[in-house]
């Protein structure tokens, strides 16, 4: 756990390729994140930081 953040819960024995499958938001993020980042990296002259890269996703 990280102070000041709620705790990651998982269910041990979900199999990845289930929680992938079931994971229909996420993978909509990492199909677009890239040319985000892109973009990012053509205005702004380096990669995001941590944050920027949050507000991205």
């Amino acid at each position: 756990m990280t102070p000041g953040l709620r705790p990651v819960m998982e269910i041990a024995g979900v199999d990845q390729v289930l929680i992938d499958w079931s994971s229909t938001r996420r993978q909509q993020i990492e199909d677009v994140l890239e040319g985000l980042t892109y973009t990012y990296v053509q205005e702004h002259g380096r990669l995001p930081g941590e944050k920027a890269g949050h507000g991205l996703g």
